[in-house]
């Protein structure tokens, strides 16, 4: 636990340093989850390249002024918790959605990734997005499908020929 105002200040600046080095982290709302559920919930950030750490929020807050990153303290009310991750933030908000559903006491309450601050529900909004294969699959037929049906046009007299020519060579036999 830390005491004293060295400390303090040690922990600021490494946690600072924490901070810039991950490419996004969450405040989340901890308080009636049993240290089991923190503990699923660690094992589950780490094939994520996350990891969660309940800090005081003044020191958190002070990060925060240090680093210029603004929008937060009115998120750190409370038992809080913050999480940073390293790895694919989509796959973290989905994963910590899927968390928040089977345990109602757990709360997404703010993040920051690429330079943004989530709020809750643009957290929900990331967290609903369908995969991204199946993204990348509807862009794909989006952009073939055109090609298809002008493919379909120019090759409909030529099937109509060969339908007119075999009935004529039919209707000769």
């Amino acid at each position: 636990m830390i005491k004293t105002k060295k400390e303090k200040q040690e922990f600021v600046s490494t946690f600072e340093q924490k901070i810039k080095d991950a490419k996004s982290f969450y405040l989340i709302g901890y308080q009636g989850l049993t240290v089991k559920e923190l503990e699923d919930l660690r094992k589950k950030l780490r094939a994520f390249d996350a990891n969660i750490g309940i800090i005081r929020n003044r020191l958190v807050s002070r990060v925060f002024k240090n680093i210029s990153v603004s929008g937060f303290d009115e998120h750190l009310k409370g038992p809080t918790a913050i999480i940073l991750e390293n790895g694919d933030y989509i796959k973290l908000i989905k994963q910590l959605s899927a968390f928040s559903k089977s345990n109602d006491k757990f709360k997404m309450k703010v993040g920051f990734a690429d330079n943004k601050l989530l709020t809750a529900g643009d957290i929900k909004s990331i967290a609903s997005l369908p995969p991204k294969e199946q993204l990348i699959a509807s862009v794909v037929c989006g952009i073939a499908s055109p090609i298809i049906g002008l493919m379909n046009v120019l090759t409909g007299p030529m099937r109509s020929l060969v339908v007119v020519l075999d009935a004529a060579s039919k209707k000769k036999n």
